[in-house]
């Protein structure tokens, strides 16, 4: 009797497991079809990636995640990871969680696992290159001697940063940006911990899933975060404008005031088991709750910055 049940349960196995290699060829062979590929071949910006190469890119990242393979089984799943893969393609950043992610969450309401894009870090800086424009984002911890000056009595705004790589750098405390503009001075813009962590817990693709790179890669979300809010002085054509906010990380945020005050950053005990690199972890301040629907493409743009 139990070598029976236990024959029926390695059947089923093999069932289930033959059903899903057959789903996952069929979505890779529907990823890799001649209308879809028209599709993504639109979108991609000009000089962007080659379309073989941005699509080949997307099968490995999919084929590579459980949850969105699971999401491309489903007709709702399908369209929502279709419209995240045109969302990338349309920007010009493949989704190689290197230059943008996507990251999966299950809807209750639909019994489907949904997807969602965020623009990394990296990806942000890759755009502002294209627009020629040289930034960077620096992260500052407590033991760093960091002086900011918003005006040096020429208008200029000047930003000093020192120290030693190699040694205990105590908590982060804060992140700031600095662009370069062909003929202008550097611009930068400053933000803390306590900012950061305050925009993230709005973001809708944190507060869907939980996971993703707000939790593995806290620092490089602070990066992008203050780059974002730094792009909006930037000499930007409106469609790279738009479209650096298009992603699904996007909050409705209030801009800092203009005053500067002393000290610019306070110590908060935002990373807990700090990494060697320094900003690897991630805070265990109760998270927000925010509820609702799924948002539409007219959800999305109404909650753009």
């Amino acid at each position: 009797m139990a070598q029976n049940e236990q024959q029926q349960q390695q059947e089923q196995q093999q069932q289930s497991t033959a059903v899903s290699t057959t789903s996952t060829r069929e979505f890779i062979d529907f990823l890799q079809s001649q209308n879809v590929r028209a599709e993504v071949e639109k979108a991609l910006p000009p000089s962007a990636i080659r379309v073989e190469t941005f699509l080949r890119i997307a099968a490995t990242t999919i084929v590579g995640d459980e949850k969105l393979l699971q999401a491309a089984r489903t007709k709702v799943g399908r369209a929502s990871l279709m419209n995240a893969i045109l969302r990338c393609a349309q920007i010009g950043l493949p989704p190689d969680g290197y230059h943008a992610h996507l990251i999966p969450y299950y809807d209750s309401k639909n019994e489907s696992f949904l997807v969602q894009v965020i623009y990394d870090y990296k990806g942000l800086v890759a755009l502002a290159r294209r627009a020629g424009l040289d930034v960077k984002a620096v992260l500052v911890y407590e033991k760093d001697k960091f002086e900011y000056i918003e005006d040096d009595g020429q208008g200029r705004t000047i930003v000093t940063h020192e120290y030693n790589p190699f040694s205990d750098r105590g908590k982060l405390i804060g992140v700031y940006s600095r662009v370069r503009e062909k003929g202008k001075d550097p611009d930068y813009e400053c933000m803390s911990v306590d900012e950061i962590i305050q925009i993230r817990n709005r973001s809708q693709a944190y507060v869907r899933s939980k996971s993703g790179p707000w939790v593995t890669d806290f620092s490089e979300m602070a990066k992008k975060t203050v780059l974002r809010r730094h792009r909006k002085r930037w000499n930007l054509e409106p469609a790279l404008a738009a479209a650096i906010d298009s992603d699904d990380d996007v909050v409705n945020e209030t801009e800092p005031s203009q005053t500067v005050k002393r000290p610019l950053f306070t110590p908060v005990e935002v990373v807990k088991n700090q990494q060697s690199d320094q900003g690897d972890g991630v805070d265990k301040q109760p998270e927000q709750e925010i509820q609702g629907k799924f948002w539409t493409e007219t959800d999305q743009q109404q909650q753009q910055q």
